[in-house]
């Protein structure tokens, strides 16, 4: 790990492990809007041809939990998709 790599962290504290449960629990429900652009030309999936628009890239939103978010994250880390916004949904 680089040496800053804890220089934005804000506060540090112990936690009791059954409200940690608690909240882990709770984050799998809340769920954010995330916005990417993807950096792969835009392509029209015609069945009988695919057509590449080099002039667009792709502008993707999703609705994810947290949990599905960081599994996704390790998915797209490799891909030409960036996370240019997070916002949480609020019901």
């Amino acid at each position: 790990m680089p040496d800053d790599f804890d220089k934005n962290l804000q506060a540090y504290c112990h936690y009791p492990l059954i409200l940690a449960k608690q909240e882990l629990e709770h984050s799998h429900k809340d769920m954010y809007r995330i916005v990417t652009i993807n950096w792969t030309y835009a392509t029209d999936h015609d069945p009988d041809s695919e057509i590449v628009d080099y002039e667009h890239v792709h502008n993707n939103i999703y609705d994810k939990s947290l949990g599905e978010l960081f599994e996704w994250w390790l998915y797209i880390e490799e891909a030409a998709e960036y996370i240019i916004s997070i916002e949480k949904i609020d019901e």
